[in-house]
């Protein structure tokens, strides 16, 4: 009886290479390199969403044949190919349908805006930007007692520019990046790099995202704006090369995405104390290097083959103690903002409490080695911007009205 293997051989943008190999169940099943890449019939629906991004390799197999398969994720359809270039299409729950000819559409012009922008993961990365800014307009509401109306407000503003400069930090990335992404498994096949959006496209798209950002910015008041300016440039505008020019890319990213800390802070505030909102903003850069090395962990092979620079190549295998370190700083300094900022015991009991919770968790069960682990606990950072906000938020209601 014949045994079926996955193997996993590429993609290129939603498509997804695999190698199913038929050994002879007696002489067991393929000998692959990764641990995990071979998985059973049933199992490869999950199996693919859980190792889309990986690599693996076939030492040595006695196969009989092999069928070759494409995954359309965007319409959850299996592609299936023999050696005689037969096509069969199978849908995701691996019943077979008619047989007909595979085609592949190219992706939209508007797919490949939302790609190039991170807008076709939103809110994945926006909200890392906004979650600082409702940090400092919601800790300086309560130090000034503003309206709930006005508060309203500036979390509005700051959650619509946050999308525009977030999309527009993104596009500039992929522009200076297209060649080092062509080196990389995660990143080759993005609109850029793959050639299928042309660069004077992508700089038109970024002319259109900066100008929607500065347009939102132009509702605060001339000082807040002025310090704006200084995220656009030089701040996001050389985050790319720093991967180039540093092996902490990440410091300077934390900069760039806790800026509108110092916004937020003058918009509502409008007082010339900065110190609580530079503590704020220490701690929302240390946030930043931990969630951003544990993205960088997917790709931690191919940056230090391509000569990429990362805090996960730096760390190597000591990274979990390392960010913990960051961590237990991370909180120390959120405890710090709360006591300059006089609030009261609703802030340390959610916020920071909810910050110790959660980073324990992440730090706890991360897995760097499984880039779709790293990927899951980046996106997870979410739901600590917004615990922290949400402690933050109760402390300013109860102390308000």
């Amino acid at each position: 009886m014949n045994a079926v293997y996955w193997l996993y051989l590429g993609r290129q943008g939603n498509f997804v290479m695999l190698a199913a190999l038929l050994g002879s169940k007696s002489h067991g099943k393929c000998d692959i390199m990764m641990d995990s890449d071979v998985c059973q019939l049933t199992d490869l629906p999950c199996w693919v969403h859980r190792h889309r991004n990986r690599k693996c390799h076939v030492a040595s197999s006695h196969l009989e044949k092999t069928i070759y398969l494409v995954v359309d994720f965007q319409n959850d359809i299996v592609y299936s190919k023999t050696l005689a270039w037969q096509a069969i299409v199978l849908h995701t729950n691996m019943r077979t349908e008619k047989s007909q000819s595979v085609t592949t559409k190219s992706p939209s012009k508007l797919r490949l805006y939302l790609e190039v922008s991170r807008l076709h993961n939103f809110p994945v990365g926006s909200e890392r930007v906004f979650w600082p800014c409702a940090w400092a307009s919601t800790s300086a509401a309560y130090r000034t007692s503003a309206t709930l109306d006005v508060l309203s407000f500036h979390v509005l503003v700051f959650g619509i520019v946050c999308i525009f400069l977030h999309s527009a930090g993104c596009v500039i990335n992929d522009i200076l990046d297209v060649e080092s992404d062509r080196k990389v498994e995660r990143t080759k096949s993005r609109p850029l790099p793959s050639g299928d959006l042309s660069l004077g496209a992508a700089l038109m798209f970024l002319v259109a995202l900066t100008g929607g950002g500065l347009i939102g910015l132009s509702f605060t008041t001339p000082a807040a704006f002025r310090i704006a300016l200084f995220a656009i440039f030089p701040l996001y505008t050389l985050y790319p090369l720093m991967k180039r020019w540093t092996n902490w890319p990440q410091a300077w990213l934390g900069l760039t995405m806790n800026w509108g800390i110092f916004v937020a802070w003058t918009w509502m505030a409008e007082m010339h104390d900065y110190y609580t909102p530079t503590v704020f903003f220490a701690g929302a850069w240390v946030w930043t290097i931990i969630y951003d090395t544990i993205y960088a962990s997917q790709d931690r092979d191919d940056d230090a083959k391509a000569g990429i620079g990362s805090t996960a190549v730096v760390f190597g295998r000591r990274v979990r103690q390392i960010l913990s370190l960051f961590a237990l700083i991370y909180v120390g300094l959120l405890a710090y903002a709360g006591v300059t900022n006089h609030q009261s015991i609703i802030y340390f009991v959610v916020s920071v409490g909810g910050a110790v919770l959660h980073l324990f968790w992440q730090l706890a069960t991360v897995d760097f080695d499984d880039p779709a682990d790293c990927s899951n606990k980046f996106v997870s950072n979410n739901s600590l911007g917004f615990i922290v906000w949400l402690g933050i938020l109760l402390d300013y209601m109860i102390h308000t009205y």
